[in-house]
């Protein structure tokens, strides 16, 4: 059987509702029930796509329908199920084992794939008519759901990441096909899903794509992505989704075109593997290239390097000003986990050298991480002044002098970075790389006073480097210690577990 499931076919002013299909006789059904399914059928569920059935009723006593979803699972976002009978009917039961909804989700917006087990004891029954020792028979718990390649067990999920996705349920074939492909019509399919979450007290994704594959996505072995984020000192930045999870992603694409540009690469590639999942620092998931191989290792120039990484928001991005009341002890332990990060990497005898608010990214919930190692350097002491934009580089740093510094420019600049993001009050009008104004901006710091991370950022921007704490030292701040002490003990242990490590 042959089935298309569309979102919004392109002549499509708004949304479908869904249509319902019999294949049975009427004079087949008993009263009792016939009454149960028109029951049912008043709960289907309508949604943000249309489905149709090419085929002909290939035996006697089913139904296909969409199906109400899964409330006690899914809440307010039910989803829609295909199932092969029609709900509350003797065939339902047995159907169960190669139960499959369809669903959006909640952060991404990509469209998932569920495979659901809503009744144990009937979880092992396969489809209707499967042969003993089939996949999917009774007693047996080998999927029943083939997606592509891969056969779903129960309880687990995948986005379509295609424009056409192949399916396989029990014995019969789907095709799921997406026929938005122009920009107009996923302009519209925002607009319309958008108002039908809202009215529906659903939190709408917060994304730049739709999560609906176009053909001209780009693709990496566990990311989807589309339209550019922003372009950095190297590279260009796009956000997609996880193949597996659906989850959001951020891919950086670097472009090689020489050998010369290499080791620029393989810097910032040795970094993210070397301090990946630490505390403070943004998760890498893949390094791969163009060519199929890992991180910088294709020998044919150009070619393109991708690093999928969590999705977060960048300081610059996150609206701090909307806090009210402002939540300090929150950002305590905000400071804490970057302070603990710099720890690390100082440790290991690095400097970051590019802490800026493009560079820290804020997650949901509770939780704080740096990106973008291209400007690390892997000595405690250097004198390149290649490094961040000049406003936010410390005093010790001076144009067209080769000064040596040492890891306390990480410190200045996070504790500047600090002040941007959450006293922008302190900075107004003021240049902190002007010996005058920085008197101003340290006095008025100092009658803020009532944050108790206004001690500890006096330390962190000393004008005189010796002046300015250690990371580990300023992790070991009164202020920052008393809002580790706050956190749920889950936190806390995951925190020393990532500083044993």
């Amino acid at each position: 059987m042959n089935t298309t499931l569309n979102t919004l076919s392109q002549h499509e002013k708004g949304l479908e509702r869904s249509n319902i299909y019999q294949s049975r006789p009427k004079d087949e059904t008993s009263g009792e029930e016939a009454s149960e399914e028109r029951e049912s059928e008043k709960e289907i569920h309508h949604g943000y796509y249309c489905v149709t059935f090419e085929c002909r009723p290939f035996t006697t006593g089913f139904k296909f329908v969409l199906g109400r979803g899964s409330g006690k699972k899914f809440g307010a976002m039910r989803n829609v199920d295909i199932l092969l009978a029609a709900p509350k009917t003797k065939y339902s039961v047995q159907l169960k084992a190669a139960h499959a909804l369809l669903g959006i989700h909640p952060v991404s917006g990509a469209w998932m794939l569920y495979t659901t087990d809503d009744n144990s004891s009937t979880s092992s029954v396969a489809p209707l008519d499967d042969p003993p020792g089939s996949r999917g028979s009774r007693g047996s718990m080998d999927a029943t759901v083939r997606f592509y390649d891969e056969d779903l067990t129960y309880n687990e999920s995948r986005p379509l990441s295609r424009v056409r996705t192949n399916l396989e349920i029990g014995r019969l074939h789907y095709d799921v096909l997406f026929t938005i492909t122009e920009p107009e019509q996923e302009a519209l399919y925002r607009e319309t899903r958008d108002k039908i979450l809202r009215a529906t007290c659903v939190e709408v994704p917060r994304t730049t794509i739709s999560g609906i594959p176009f053909d001209i996505d780009g693709s990496t072995k566990t990311a989807v992505f589309r339209l550019g984020l922003g372009s950095g000192s190297f590279g260009r930045v796009y956000e997609g989704f996880d193949r597996r999870t659906g989850d959001l992603r951020v891919v950086k694409k670097i472009t090689l075109d020489n050998k010369h540009q290499r080791p620029l690469v393989e810097c910032e590639i040795k970094a993210n593997n070397l301090f990946n999942y630490s505390e403070g620092i943004v998760t890498l998931y893949e390094c791969s290239n163009s060519e199929g191989g890992e991180g910088a290792t294709a020998q044919k120039y150009p070619f393109d390097v991708f690093l999928v990484l969590e999705k977060g928001v960048s300081f610059n991005k996150y609206a701090w000003n909307a806090e009210i009341p402002v939540h300090w002890e929150l950002r305590s332990i905000l400071l804490r986990q970057l302070l603990q990060a710099l720890a690390v990497i100082h440790r290991q005898g690095c400097m970051h050298r590019d802490i800026t608010p493009m560079n820290i990214l804020y997650f949901e919930p509770k939780r704080a991480g740096f990106c973008d190692f291209g400007k690390i350097c892997y000595s405690r002491t250097d004198t390149d002044t290649a490094l961040a934009a000049w406003s936010w580089l410390p005093p010790e740093i001076e144009a067209n002098k080769r000064n040596v510094y040492d890891q306390k420019i990480d410190i200045w600049m996070l504790g500047i970075t600090i002040l941007h993001s959450w006293y922008p009050q302190v900075l107004r009008g003021l240049k902190y790389r002007n010996q005058g104004d920085y008197v101003h901006i340290c006095n008025r710091l100092r009658a803020e006073g009532h944050s108790g991370l206004d001690g500890l950022l006096l330390k962190m921007i000393s004008w005189d480097a010796k002046g300015r704490p250690s990371a580990e030292q300023a992790v070991s701040d009164s202020c920052l210690v008393n809002a580790f002490h706050k956190q749920p003990e889950s936190a806390k242990s995951s925190d020393r577990k990532r500083l044993q490590a």
